[in-house]
């Protein structure tokens, strides 16, 4: 719960650098969660259990609580991130077998609902002026449709709704606590689960039951390549700015007396980003409707790192 800085540095870092930060690096940290107490610390459970279980829950309460009306799709998924952080640690608090495979589970799981949903924040941010804005988003459902339907299914499944892998990994790792005799840790798991409707609904109802911003064409519009130069004048490559999506080059050939370029043509959706939007999104439902290879998938990862 103490991630107060994970939603500045997600804002403020490129995007793609922002979904690798958000699975990569929680991947490797529960890996060492679960060396460190599931096989170094075992013996000693009873006393670091009731902690860590107690940490659990207030970091789901501090994610989900944090993340309702943000505006910034970014900082929202900041604040999930510790939330999905206090699930997935539930699997390490039980200290068994199934709350094992749960967190493994949940983590592979994640990985295809972050990258979903980074995905077309990519896209529209290449697309338009608006960033990472919550209007960027706006009329998705009408003018996008490829890439609303991966944005959809990455809330639903990261809110835990069924026929997404988000539901069966939550419900395996309430299945776990509840097992392992931490039945409050389990209903910690459904209310925060119920809080993040409050933010990623309103995500899905953008798409699908708000109209574009004015001014906004199908592929951006406002700048050559259409996309708009955000508030404030270009960004800077640090920070997160692109070179070929800047104007200002052009313009000042403009300026100096060049010929007017010709009017651009509209930027559609780069392959590579909707095909990965896309494939997580079959992926997130996939393993929401036939879970079973990734379970034994699960029981292998778990066996390699020898804690089954």
């Amino acid at each position: 719960p103490f991630h107060q800085w994970t939603p500045d540095v997600y804002e403020g870092a490129p995007t793609p650098v922002t979904a690798f930060m958000a699975v990569t690096t929680k991947v490797a940290a529960l890996g060492v969660f679960l060396r460190f107490f599931d096989v170094a610390l075992i013996a000693t459970h009873a006393s670091w259990g009731p902690a860590l279980a107690v940490l659990a829950t207030i970091t789901i309460l501090v994610g989900n609580v944090g993340a309702l009306g943000q505006s910034s799709l970014k900082r929202m998924l900041a604040y999930s991130s510790v939330a999905q952080a206090g699930y997935i640690l539930a699997g390490v608090v039980v200290a068994t077998r199934l709350g094992v495979q749960a967190t493994v589970f949940y983590l592979a799981v994640y990985l295809v609902m972050n990258l979903g949903s980074f995905a077309v924040i990519v896209a529209r941010e290449r697309e338009t002026g608006l960033g990472d804005d919550l209007q960027a988003v706006a009329g998705l459902g009408r003018e996008r449709p490829w890439l609303a339907w991966p944005m959809t299914i990455s809330m639903l499944a990261l809110a835990g709704i069924p026929a997404t892998a988000g539901f069966i990994g939550k419900f395996y790792l309430i299945d776990a606590t509840v097992a392992g005799g931490y039945t409050w840790l389990g209903v910690a798991i459904v209310v925060g689960s119920m809080i993040s409707l409050g933010y990623y609904l309103p995500v899905v109802a953008a798409m699908w039951m708000r109209e574009a911003p004015a001014g906004l064409g199908q592929a951006g519009a406002g700048s050559p390549g259409g996309a708009a130069s955000p508030p404030g004048g270009p960004l800077p490559a640090l920070a997160g700015g692109s070179p070929e999506l800047d104007p200002s080059d052009e313009l000042a050939s403009t300026a100096a007396g060049a010929e007017t370029p010709a009017a651009p043509q509209a930027r559609g959706t780069q392959p590579e980003v909707l095909a990965v939007a896309v494939l997580a999104g079959a992926a997130t439902i996939f393993f929401g409707i036939i879970p079973q290879p990734l379970f034994d998938l699960v029981h292998g990862a778990g066996a390699a790192l020898g804690l089954l």
